[in-house]
């Protein structure tokens, strides 16, 4: 497991890590694998594709094959070896491409793609062609604003008039949002990780904007106070998620339970525990062979975890149902259209 144990995304490694770990706890009280013992070895990539490498090797080099590894940065960086060494790996990443670019790497994280899809499906229902869009400069979202996100939208006959990306370290988005409302945009598409999200939307306010905005899974990690101030904006999230069902709420109650304190963004976690728990399945039928892992997990297609139903295609990238949620004095609501 190769996780951003510390550096900008370390809250995302610290919970990812211990979903993993309940994953492997939960599977080693039912008795394992095959009657053996599942162990976990968790290397840290400091948030960097570089560190992120070299735990690749290091753990490739104690016999390490099936590998679980988060950050887009860090997936890309490994897919490649992975396909000349036919080691598996599984990314915790939206990147909408990642599983087509190697054929050992899987996506099994909520994709941007699907996102990309509902955010535009919703602009197509309520009308308006001149579309803006706000957002995080990763590369995962990167090539979902910039490929996915303008092919979508010609589909409906509308088109993307402006993008203005940021940073991790961004303070000051006045001028970003400012360019934008000069545009005078219909809708406007804000994709972050949620600790950004706040001040955007202030500025967005500001402006007279806040109206046109549309969120993504990133909504989900806004603090809990300041969810009001995002009240009234429509965003995109795994259906699980906006509906609280029965085996989401099941995962927080156990993570909770044994850790103390619920993750601080529990679509990761969730992620991270259900891709733990799809390798597994997949070793079931294929051992510790990544070339029989891979088949299994191609052949059964369908899985079921605390996200919902988890669909692979043939490439291993993973469909989710989606959904449009909304904060309501700042409690999370399915979104109803009026």
């Amino acid at each position: 497991m190769i996780l951003p144990l510390t550096g900008p995304v370390g809250f995302l490694g610290e919970a990812e890590r211990n979903a993993i770990l309940m994953a492997e706890q939960e599977i080693n009280n039912r008795g394992g694998i095959h009657s053996r013992q599942v162990d976990a070895i968790i290397e840290d990539s400091k948030s960097s594709a570089k560190d992120g490498l070299s735990a690749f090797h290091k753990l490739k080099a104690q016999g390490v094959k099936l590998f679980l590894v988060s950050m887009t940065a860090v997936a890309k960086t490994v897919s490649p070896i992975a396909d000349r060494e036919q080691l598996l790996q599984v990314a915790l990443s939206a990147d909408p491409f990642i599983a087509e670019e190697g054929k050992y790497t899987f996506r099994t994280y909520y994709g941007l793609d699907l996102e990309i899809r509902k955010m535009v499906d919703h602009i197509q229902s309520l009308g308006g062609k001149r579309v803006a869009a706000l957002y995080i400069n990763t590369p995962e979202v990167f090539n979902a604003v910039t490929k996915t996100l303008p092919n979508a939208l010609e589909k409906i006959g509308a088109e993307l008039i402006i993008t203005e990306p940021f940073s991790f370290t961004t303070k000051d988005v006045r001028s970003l949002v400012a360019k934008i409302a000069s545009k005078k945009p219909n809708w406007v598409i804000v994709e972050d990780y949620g600790s950004i999200y706040p001040n955007i939307i202030k500025e967005a306010s500001a402006l007279g904007i806040k109206n046109t905005l549309i969120g993504g899974i990133g909504f989900l990690g806004i603090p809990p106070d300041q969810r009001v101030l995002a009240g009234g904006i429509v965003f995109v999230a795994p259906k699980a998620a906006i509906e609280r069902t029965k085996e989401y709420d099941g995962f927080i109650g156990r993570y909770k339970s044994k850790y103390g304190k619920e993750p601080p963004v529990p679509i990761d976690a969730i992620h991270a525990y259900d891709s733990f728990n799809i390798i597994m399945a997949g070793c079931k039928k294929g051992g510790d062979r990544p070339v029989e892992v891979r088949k299994a997990l191609l052949e059964q297609k369908i899985f079921e975890g605390a996200i919902g139903k988890i669909i692979l295609d043939e490439n291993g990238k993973a469909d989710f149902e989606t959904g449009l949620g909304i904060y309501k004095n700042g409690e999370l609501r399915p979104w109803v259209k009026q």
